[in-house]
């Protein structure tokens, strides 16, 4: 069976995400937790999991084969200026 190499972005909702992956782990192998906020991440790191502190570092990585966005929607979407 494949084994799924993951990146998890955004440590609050992302924890139980990785909490369910780590349940699974002849499929699933969360390899990056991606946050702003290194504090947040730091508890939730270990198991093979690390820390990157950017996007650039989760999307440049070619080993990652899901990327699990775990973000507020007001966090990546910004409604359009009024004219």
């Amino acid at each position: 069976m494949t084994v799924h190499v993951v990146a998890i972005v955004g440590a609050g909702i992302g924890a139980e995400h990785l909490a369910a992956y780590r349940t699974l782990p002849e499929r699933f192998r969360v390899k990056t937790l991606c946050d702003l906020d290194a504090a947040r991440a730091a508890p939730l790191l270990g198991e093979g999991t690390t820390y990157a502190g950017d996007m650039a570092e989760v999307l440049a990585d070619p080993e990652i084969s899901i990327v699990d966005i775990c973000l507020r929607h007001t966090s990546i979407w910004r409604p359009p200026l009024p004219r």
